[in-house]
């Protein structure tokens, strides 16, 4: 049993090969005896319609020789007796043109051995006598049989070739799926960066080798970025349990008062709970990547009136600094999102833009609406991020350098780029090379 595809493949096109020249061969073996049959039977037509009555045919056929093993043919006197005669003795048809009436013609066929018929053709002279041709037929004639014979080695030779030409393109069409192959290979011996050459003969493996290199980029980077969280977040983490660590220690040594040991419990209290936020950020991220967000239940609501909110929670924390913060909504329409995580993502940014924007300056959110989309944005007048940085504020504990010396762990934007994601949306930076931060999260109508 052949169990590679390209066998299967080239065996199937061959098969289909024979099969359609031996369907066309039949069809063509019937046009051809039918056409055959017809020619004999106009040919015997107009033997019989050739004379007028008795004398004539005698006259015209007297002298004939047929010379064919294949001919029948008989004319008789109008007294009933054979004047002449061609062909075997057949006593059933010379008995079918003797009972014709006068001035009548007919048209027969008869067996007269298994696989041999006798067409033939009788008519009777107004004067009695009668006129018979015929042409026995064999259906293992020479002429089919040559056709037949020909025909079989034209079958053969089209076989070889559809068998060439089929391994030839089957070979070539595969020489991708072998090329994944291959790549597949180098990855399990431990070779990550390797990828399928794009440029392939057909379309459809092109297609498959561009969406295989996609996934194993995507792989790469999801390797690349998880060495980055795990380095991250055992620094992240270091800090935070070294204090406690610290505070649990004084607390042992010695016989604190009961206000130092207040103020240890407090401290541990406070980076436990910092802990707890890193934490709970992090499986916030990796559920939304994940795609359980699709199942949540979504609301219509107004992006304006949910902008006017989150800035009012913000509205202290801006005067404390003395920042402008400004309200811009356009008429927008309604969007259909789950609002918590909506909250939560311009929460971030407005949080991100207060932290990071100097004394004095000015922040402005709002929406609008553009083609096809509704724009929910925050802008500040803070120092900006550096252009070589804006495609890597979105991993996961990357600080830019204007944020090493604000708290915070590196999660926010992260947290907006898959909240926003979840939810059909995008979100992009725009940085103006005068200073300043503009995020815009965009979502579909």
């Amino acid at each position: 049993m052949i169990r590679t595809l390209q066998g299967r493949l080239v065996i199937s096109y061959i098969g289909l090969t024979v099969a359609l020249h031996m369907l066309v061969f039949h069809v063509l073996g019937l046009a051809m005896r039918g056409s055959l049959e017809q020619g004999i039977q106009r040919f015997m037509e107009q033997i019989v319609e050739a004379d007028a009555n008795f004398e004539q045919a005698y006259l015209n056929y007297s002298t004939g020789d047929f010379d064919t093993d294949q001919f029948y043919f008989r004319l008789f006197s109008p007294g009933g007796t054979v004047a002449l005669q061609e062909g075997p003795d057949l006593g059933e048809a010379e008995a079918l043109g003797l009972a014709l009436p006068p001035s009548h013609r007919r048209a027969d066929t008869l067996e007269v051995t298994p696989g041999t018929t006798l067409r033939v053709v009788s008519r009777r002279f107004e004067d009695g006598g009668v006129i018979q041709a015929g042409v026995l037929l064999d259906e293992n004639s020479d002429l089919l049989e040559r056709f037949a014979y020909h025909w079989r080695l034209g079958v053969v030779s089209l076989a070889v070739l559809a068998a060439g030409l089929s391994w030839w393109m089957v070979r070539r069409a595969m020489a991708g799926v072998k090329e994944v192959t291959r790549t597949a290979e180098e990855i399990l011996q431990g070779s990550l960066e390797a990828r399928v050459p794009e440029r392939q003969q057909v379309v459809e493996v092109q297609e498959l080798t561009g969406t295989i290199n996609r996934m194993l980029d995507k792989i790469d980077w999801l390797i690349t970025d998880l060495k980055y969280v795990t380095v991250n977040v055992a620094h992240d983490l270091r800090s935070p349990l070294t204090r406690i660590r610290g505070a649990a220690e004084v607390a042992l040594r010695g016989e604190p008062s009961p206000e130092v040991l207040h103020g240890l419990a407090a401290r541990a209290i406070e980076e436990t709970t910092r802990l707890e936020a890193v934490v709970e950020t992090m499986v916030e991220i990796a559920r939304l990547d994940s795609g359980a967000a699709g199942q949540l239940p979504r609301e219509l609501l107004d992006p304006g009136a949910l902008m006017l909110e989150i800035s009012e929670l913000y509205s202290e924390a801006a005067e404390a600094k003395d920042l402008s913060l400004r309200i811009a909504n356009a008429e927008a329409p309604w969007i259909r999102v789950e609002r918590t995580m909506l909250q939560r993502t311009v929460a971030n940014l407005l949080d991100n833009a207060v932290k990071f924007t100097p004394r004095g300056g000015s922040i402005r959110l709002g929406t609008r609406k553009d083609v096809g989309h509704v724009v929910l944005f925050v802008e500040d007048s803070g120092p900006g991020i550096p252009v070589d940085e804006v495609h890597r504020v979105f991993e996961r504990f990357y600080r830019a350098d204007t944020s090493r010396q604000s708290s915070g762990h590196g999660l926010g934007l992260s947290y907006v780029r898959s909240a926003v994601s979840a939810q059909g949306g995008t979100v992009e930076i725009l940085c103006p090379g005068g200073g300043g931060t503009r995020v815009e999260v965009r979502f579909s109508i």
